[in-house]
């Protein structure tokens, strides 16, 4: 995983820790899950906030789901068990989705 951010610079993001760990932990691991071999994470100021991109080289959330993933306990695939998976969270490949951004 590569991650790549400003050096010396720190970001402060107002919110819950742990909540803000989740989502971050939800996106690496989904991206993990369905990459094909490379996951990248950015962190950067944006002028409104903290933006954290992550991307991978997979196939990417179909463009008629890209909405529903945002929806709570959301599985695109309906085949996988309720006991074996997780909610679905936004894993784009480049190109093909906005990135998550977390705001101040």
């Amino acid at each position: 995983m590569a991650v790549e951010a400003p050096e010396g610079e720190a970001f402060e993001v107002n919110g819950s820790r742990g909540q803000l760990a989740r989502v971050v932990g939800n996106l690496l691991d989904n991206a993990q899950r369905h990459a094909g071999t490379s996951v990248a994470v950015s962190v950067a100021a944006d002028g409104r906030g903290v933006r954290v991109e992550v991307r991978d080289d997979g196939d990417g959330v179909p463009e008629e789901e890209r909405e529903r993933i945002f929806e709570r306990f959301v599985r695109l695939d309906d085949a996988r068990s309720r006991t074996t998976a997780a909610p679905v969270s936004a894993s784009p490949s480049p190109g093909t989705s906005p990135p998550a951004t977390a705001g101040r």
